[in-house]
């Protein structure tokens, strides 16, 4: 069982250190008797792992996923809008604060014309520019609704749906190029169901009272747009 436990912990931990240092983590990851020791000499090793999302206090062998991510799962707090959290989220979240920030200061910068900062600033101006959408209303739609009325058969509909697609439309299917899912060396092209609006097929066969309510609330709203759209 400790050999079983130093080879677990030495992947573990080796994984985040250089080729110079393992020699010296590898001696200490072999007494595991003392986890908090190992834990330190870790990072001590400039591995990038945070100690303080560990449980050093607990012996690996006796539970590896408490030792490794005790710390955090303690502390952790899942928002009130989510089912759950994962550090990859919070990676996430942090990653799309930066974004955030990139464009917010590309739309208040003074950038010469042509720019990236100029583009992705003007771009998110416009945006932002609720007054003029408002004036605007369903107006930039107009062309795609030309395009809709003028379609006469399948084959247009089928010319047409591969133009939105290319856009980014992905009702009522989308379509992509993945590597192949049976030969990695080669690519193939897919296309799934895009979805009809709600999440997902139960929620237009749930005859409950939560049910039905999500469904009437979703005709008003699909009527209040057509309204809107002026249709």
């Amino acid at each position: 069982m400790k050999k079983l436990l130093t080879v677990m912990v030495s992947a573990a931990l080796l994984s985040a250190c250089t080729q110079e240092d393992q020699t010296q983590v590898t001696a200490q990851v072999n007494d595991v008797e003392k986890p908090t020791e190992v834990a330190q000499a870790v990072v001590e090793k400039n591995s990038g792992l945070l100690i303080e999302n560990m449980n050093a206090e607990v012996r690996p062998g006796n539970d590896f996923n408490a030792y490794v991510n005790g710390g955090w799962m303690s502390t952790a707090e899942i928002a009130p809008d989510r089912a759950s959290n994962t550090v990859g989220l919070d990676v996430h979240e942090e990653a799309t604060a930066n974004v955030r920030t990139i464009i917010e200061e590309s739309a208040e910068g003074d950038f010469p014309h042509g720019s990236d900062e100029q583009k992705v600033g003007d771009l998110y101006a416009s945006y932002m520019d609720m007054e003029k959408r408002n004036e605007l209303g369903a107006t930039p739609l107009q062309r795609d609704f030309q395009a809709i009325e003028a379609l006469e058969d399948h084959t247009d509909l089928a010319v047409y749906w591969a133009e939105i697609n290319k856009l980014g439309v992905s009702v009522p299917f989308t379509l992509g190029q993945y590597v192949d899912f049976k030969d990695p060396n080669t690519y193939m092209m897919y296309t799934y169901q895009g979805g009809l609006g709600l999440p997902d097929r139960e929620y237009y066969c749930d005859d409950s009272e939560r049910g039905l309510e999500i469904r009437e609330k979703s005709d008003a709203h699909v009527e209040k747009m057509f309204e809107l759209a002026g249709l």
